[in-house]
């Protein structure tokens, strides 16, 4: 006699309570696991709660764990206004939890998209130096993002906060050399995305624009 098989159980969901955070709303999802909104019961403060199945720890020979733990270490690290702050770390039988600082505003590729993919250059100047506040708060601590763009870069109210720290990197000293190819791409394409944000000052021909295609 055949049985029918039973739903995988969903893990994460609004409503559920787990220590003493209740979640509210997911506010992404990706390859290794979820993100909610959730408050703190006690308070009522609003927070962000990453949750990765302790499955997902041990894929691609155990990097995904790697990470999530040089993920935590450096997050407990950074204190900058502009890089997401950590608040907790736990875990349950089946999943890790990180508990970040909540944005009320959400990322900038929404706002990029919301404003028509057109943001006047004084704005552009000041959300660059906010950028680069962040990266500047990782490299004195000799952290190599590695996976920056639009969507990692949140903001709450009018403040800008670097996210999403998954695949970074600390380095030992400032000499030494990174071989794993993830994040330059990334960089040069936020940096091109926000020049473009800006109405063009100068004209150039057909031959200097190949050199800008992307």
């Amino acid at each position: 006699m055949l049985h029918s098989q039973q739903p995988p159980k969903i893990q994460n969901y609004p409503g559920k309570r787990v220590l003493n955070y209740t979640f509210l709303k997911e506010l992404g999802k990706g390859a290794f696991g979820q993100v909610f909104s959730a408050k703190v019961d006690k308070t009522s403060d609003l927070v962000a709660i990453k949750c990765v199945p302790k499955a997902k720890l041990s894929e691609h020979r155990g990097i995904v764990g790697q990470l999530l733990d040089s993920e935590i270490e450096v997050l407990r690290q950074i204190n900058s206004e502009h890089v997401i702050k950590f608040i907790n770390f736990f875990q349950s039988e089946n999943q890790c939890y990180i508990v970040l600082e909540f944005c009320n505003s959400g990322d900038f590729e929404q706002l990029w998209i919301k404003r028509g993919k057109k943001i006047p250059e004084n704005e552009v100047i000041a959300y660059m130096k906010q950028v680069l506040a962040g990266m500047q708060a990782l490299h004195e601590k000799n952290i190599l993002h590695r996976d920056l763009k639009l969507p990692n870069i949140l903001i709450h109210n009018s403040t800008l906060k670097i996210a999403d720290l998954g695949f970074c990197k600390q380095l030992k000293d400032q000499n030494q050399h990174e071989h794993l190819f993830l994040g330059q791409k990334m960089i040069c394409g936020l940096i091109i995305v926000l020049m473009r944000l800006i109405k063009p000052i100068y004209q150039i021909t057909n031959r200097q624009q190949e050199y800008f295609r992307y």
